[in-house]
């Protein structure tokens, strides 16, 4: 595993990580063959991200752009290798409304590519899709924990390859409990 941050320029955040793994079985090809095995199994993945913080008034934006590549050949036969590359490009926005509540929204187009021809069983389809999502966010503390409480909307839309297109909406209400300093 390597990864490496900077910030060539003020408000730009650029991360950067790669990992790679390889398993290699030392028993007999034969046993391995009636175990279902193989010899050899590796892991590789890239991620790539840059966001750039801006403040126009009260409102924060962040445009993003995320990048990973993975290429995943398993220990078992009977599941598929896996060659695949996704680019998110984001525009997050927040807008504080009172003290400790912000109004938040963004949206997010995706380009999942998926490089293996034919498609490996149970992998995911080729698509391009879109998600919207706006939030309400409120920050509280009750009995040295702080809460912070989510409530929103999220909308998304995906064009599959072969599939055609599908949509979903998902309504959501969360809170998580942390612990003061």
């Amino acid at each position: 595993w390597v990864g490496w941050e900077f910030e060539p320029l003020p408000g730009l955040h650029v991360d950067n990580k790669a990992k790679w793994q390889l398993y290699h079985q030392l028993d007999e090809e034969r046993q391995l063959l009636l175990r279902g095995l193989r010899d050899q199994a590796s892991f590789l993945g890239v991620i790539n991200k840059a966001e750039y913080r801006l403040t126009l008034g009260p409102v924060r934006l962040v445009p993003a752009w995320k990048s990973e590549v993975v290429r995943r050949t398993p220990v078992l036969r009977r599941d598929a290798r896996r060659l695949e590359s996704s680019q998110i490009f984001m525009l997050l926005a927040r807008l504080p409304l009172m003290r400790r509540s912000f109004l938040e929204g963004g949206v997010e187009y995706e380009i999942f590519s998926q490089l293996r021809d034919p498609r490996p069983p149970g992998a995911e389809d080729s698509f391009r899709g879109t998600v919207a999502a706006l939030q309400l966010s409120n920050l509280s503390d009750y009995l040295g924990y702080r809460l912070t409480t989510v409530a929103g909307l999220q909308v998304t839309r995906r064009r599959f390859e072969v599939e055609g297109t599908q949509t979903n909406t998902r309504g959501f209400l969360t809170v998580y409990a942390g612990v003061e300093r």
